[in-house]
């Protein structure tokens, strides 16, 4: 007799997308400290400050001039869910991710009937990673 043994693998254990632990280490350094699932809204308001602007789950700071260059959503109980962050100024270059990135996977964005797409647009399991093709930078990165 055969027996199936199923594994299951939480999300937060499986597999990172190649790109995301090498894109969080160019944020911020308070950033970096930020644990999804982990860091609660007090945690961060002690690094951060009080957000700029508060809309329901979702938290805005601004950096740099860039306002609410930063969104953060928790859940319920005040944890961190989402990391949303746009680098205002001296973008981290493509190059340091260029070798865990897969060009196939980018699209245009925003998307096409929008607008025109500058930047290009990879969405993973675990993240989205915006860039810009004409200074070679990273424009936006989401953790999620």
């Amino acid at each position: 007799m055969k027996f199936l043994i199923i594994l299951l693998i939480p999300l937060t254990l499986m597999a990172a997308t190649p790109w995301r632990n090498s894109v969080q280490k160019l944020l911020p350094a308070p950033l970096q400290q930020f644990e999804l699932n982990k860091t609660s809204l007090t945690d961060v308001e002690s690094k951060l400050g009080k957000a700029n602007l508060v809309e329901g789950n979702k938290y805005y700071w601004e950096k740099d001039g860039l306002k609410y260059a930063l969104q953060l959503t928790f859940n319920q109980k005040k944890i961190l869910t989402t990391l949303h962050f746009t680098f205002p100024k001296d973008a981290p270059s493509v190059d340091k991710v260029m070798d865990q990135i897969d060009l196939k996977k980018f699209g245009p964005h925003p998307p096409e009937g929008r607008s025109v797409g500058r930047f290009l647009i990879t969405k993973e399991k675990d993240g989205e990673l915006i860039i810009d093709p004409i200074s070679k930078t990273i424009h936006t990165v989401k953790l999620q």
